[in-house]
């Protein structure tokens, strides 16, 4: 009795922080910059003289970005993307840390990608800020219930005359979703790093790859670590 209600409460608390980390990636902030005086002013001169121009004769927006030393001016969400007073990392520093979401249409801090099946994006760094830490924990719980749910089945059919049977269609058959789950996730990795797998791609045809590379991960693919250049 006492294993019974073990399994039930492990299965629950599982269940309650899937649904915990799927509230905290719709609710909270993925780091978009909002319109203010601060962000939008002053208009850089190239963005101005547009303005200025009569309506006819205006033309299409310029299509990158502006410069100016450690802070971007996004011509779409018509502002500033200033990493001055905000936490510096190594690996987004500067104008880098910032990204316009295609999906969103807005800038977002410390981009990794737009995620389509909740409608977010999802960014931070490691696990300090962000929604991306908890999509972390939702990737890792998908490996982990599976396997709660493998070890209190066999648990139960411990108990059973037939067990030895059963437990073997059990672990064939928790193989098999594995291997099958592994191949869904690196289809996801993929859609959702087109770029990066492109590159690899374009890298393993073209027989390029030198004794000294290191190989290509589907991790590294996953996390954006493949350049598309």
């Amino acid at each position: 009795e006492a294993i019974r209600w073990f399994c039930l409460a492990v299965i629950y608390a599982q269940a309650l922080l899937s649904m915990y980390c799927i509230a905290c990636i719709q609710r909270c902030d993925p780091g978009a910059i909002e319109r203010t005086a601060e962000t939008c002013l002053p208009q850089p001169a190239e963005m101005a003289a547009w303005l200025a121009t009569p309506v006819a004769d205006r033309g299409m927006l310029p299509e990158k970005n502006i410069i100016d030393g450690s802070k971007s001016f996004c011509v779409r969400c018509w502002l500033w993307r200033d990493p001055v007073g905000k936490e510096s990392t190594a690996a987004m520093a500067g104008v880098d840390r910032f990204h316009h979401c295609s999906k969103c249409q807005r800038c977002v801090e410390h981009y990794h990608h737009h995620c389509t099946y909740f409608g977010r994006c999802k960014t931070g760094t490691g696990w300090r800020n962000g929604n991306l830490r908890y999509f972390r924990i939702l990737i890792g719980l998908s490996f982990i219930h599976p396997s709660t749910g493998l070890s209190v089945l066999t648990a139960g059919l411990l108990q059973s005359e037939s067990w030895p049977y059963w437990t073997g269609v059990f672990l064939v058959g928790s193989v098999a979703c594995y291997i099958v789950g592994a191949l869904l996730l690196s289809l996801v990795a993929c859609y959702m790093r087109p770029d990066a797998m492109a590159a690899l791609l374009r890298k393993a045809l073209s027989k390029e790859t030198s004794g000294n590379d290191a190989p290509v991960s589907m991790s590294a693919i996953w996390y954006g670590k493949v350049s598309s250049q």
